[in-house]
């Protein structure tokens, strides 16, 4: 059957096709999405962590960043949006500092239909290579349900195909709850990214993988084949807060199998950004926090010399 000129299918195929079109030519010429693994990511810095420093001197904080060598940033509706600066003129800072917007994390309502045109507007303005919404996919009593994962999957790739459109990719950001059995067996995660148009992002956090049924975080980057283009990265330990989650500590003395998962980023993943997030101290000092962000990144950069990169 023609589906394209099947009734029921016509507009709705058609601007998913639209948006896969996009995507594809989106990448490079002439590489498909898991030749990226052939070169060695670039890093960018989440700027929830680094929130305070930022309402305080967001400029001051950025130029500090680039100076570190970060090479991108990811902004949070969160905390602080872009920080008292339009869009554009937060694009044209970043690039005057050699920093590029990787993406730009919000709550599923920034993605509903009354607000999504302007959500998109804002992302295209700042550059946002991603729109990743960081709020559960499904509501809390349905974690369980395969079936309302996949109708979670369907909503993602409409968006995506809208979004592409504006020149904006769509993804989600992973969550504990995410990482639970369903009732159907398998995990909500691979129900729902098994059920994804490679135009939609998949952005595992390997804290959320570890904390959310103690899985392993290269594994389910390997899953991805290709399509783990941004990958978050934070450090998970064993200790747990109050809350019953697992507790930030710094880079190095937890739990994470940081050389796998370097490794099926590289090798599998196809990696285009690694986004380092900080450690969130007892202390929160804005001094803290940016030599937190220092220390992760050096971290990094150590385990990453052992590993010859990838041509």
């Amino acid at each position: 059957m023609d589906r394209m000129n099947h009734p029921a299918c016509g507009r709705r195929d058609f601007i998913r096709a639209a948006g896969l079109a996009s995507f594809a030519l989106a990448l490079p010429s002439g590489l498909h999405a898991s030749d990226q693994a052939t070169k060695r990511p670039k890093v960018g810095a989440q700027l929830v962590g680094l929130a305070s420093s930022c309402r305080r001197s967001s400029e001051g904080t950025l130029r500090e960043l680039a100076k570190m060598g970060y090479e991108g940033v990811v902004f949070s509706s969160r905390f602080g949006g872009f920080f008292g600066k339009k869009p554009e003129e937060m694009r044209r800072f970043l690039a005057g500092e050699g920093l590029e917007c990787v993406g730009w994390h919000v709550a599923g309502a920034a993605l509903a239909e009354k607000s999504l045109s302007q959500t998109l507007e804002a992302a295209k303005a700042v550059g946002a290579k991603y729109l990743v919404q960081v709020t559960s996919a499904v509501p809390k009593d349905k974690m369980r349900s395969k079936a309302a994962w996949l109708a979670a999957a369907d909503h993602f790739n409409r968006l995506a195909s809208i979004a592409a459109v504006h020149g904006v990719r769509i993804g989600y950001h992973s969550e504990d709850s995410d990482f639970l059995p369903l009732q159907e067996g398998g995990t909500a995660w691979e129900a729902f990214t098994g059920a994804l148009d490679p135009a939609v992002l998949p952005q595992i956090d390997t804290f959320h993988v570890m904390n959310g049924g103690g899985g392993d975080p290269a594994k389910a980057i390997r899953r991805l084949a290709g399509r783990a283009r941004v990958v978050h990265l934070r450090e998970w330990g064993s200790a747990v807060e109050p809350t019953g989650a697992g507790v930030h500590i710094p880079w190095g003395e937890g739990k994470t199998p940081w050389d796998d998962v370097f490794s099926a980023c590289e090798d599998v993943g196809g990696t285009e950004w690694y986004v380092l997030m900080e450690y969130w101290g007892t202390e929160r000092t804005d001094q803290a926090d940016l030599d937190s962000a220092r220390r992760n990144l050096d971290f990094m950069r150590s385990r990453q010399r052992a590993k010859p990169a990838r041509r």
